[in-house]
């Protein structure tokens, strides 16, 4: 299943917030103009991220620096929901 929701709250001026759940899809290289944070609720992400493959569990943290270049997939068959 793939689904995503990208909505902002007016009592966090600046912030956008993202709800997502990915099975197949992935990420192409890309990068953001402002810090990415993310917690893995359900299954795993893989990301490729300086220039090593990495797999973030569930209950962990991602962390992505402005203008770092990565991707995003899924790091079990089950995908990851964060």
């Amino acid at each position: 299943m793939e689904k995503s929701k990208i909505w902002k709250d007016k009592s966090v001026e600046g912030v956008e917030l993202l709800s997502a759940q990915y099975t197949k899809f992935e990420f192409a290289k890309h990068w953001h103009d402002e810090l990415a944070i993310g917690v893995i609720e359900e299954g795993a992400e893989g990301i490729l991220y300086g220039g090593q493959k990495l797999i973030v569990p569930k209950h962990h943290v991602v962390a992505i620096n402005p203008s770092e270049v990565h991707t995003g997939f899924s790091g079990v068959p089950s995908g990851w929901r964060y």
